[in-house]
């Protein structure tokens, strides 16, 4: 992962963006983990739900938070809702500082364009309980 970091801001720095070859190194590294044993402060951890249990971060972006994502929509059952509940609240909770959280009005997958609306847990009440357990500073909700 360092080394597309690396690559990435060797890009950045040239002016360029090889999007199409940085997103084959980046989905490359996001595979085989990062097995270089270094950690960079400037770095950007992307993590599912599950592996950010236990661990903390400064700031944490929280993105895709749409109905049938979050929760996902094959939880039907009870047990099955409050586990994605619990899932987002590992999510939510990882932030020491600051917290972002964000959903899409529109997905594009292959040729196909789809509306999407904010997951029924971001409703006002919902979000501030989670966010108060989750015990942040700073909380910012963007949609679109």
């Amino acid at each position: 992962m360092l080394a597309v970091e690396t690559k990435f801001h060797a890009q950045q720095a040239r002016g360029g963006f090889a999007s199409k070859r940085l997103s084959n190194d980046l989905q490359t590294a996001l595979r085989a983990g990062d097995d270089t044993g270094a950690s960079s402060a400037n770095a950007v951890e992307l993590l599912s739900f599950h592996r950010a249990k236990g661990l903390e971060f400064d700031t944490v972006f929280v993105a895709g938070l749409e109905t049938g994502l979050v929760p996902i929509v094959h939880a039907e059952t009870p047990s099955e809702k409050a586990e994605e509940l619990r899932l987002l609240y590992v999510a939510l909770s990882r932030a020491e500082r600051a917290l972002h959280v964000s959903w899409a009005q529109k997905r594009t997958v292959g040729m196909r364009t789809y509306r999407r609306t904010p997951s029924p847990w971001l409703s006002p009440i919902e979000a501030t309980r989670l966010i108060k357990e989750a015990g942040v500073g700073a909380v910012k909700l963007e949609g679109g």
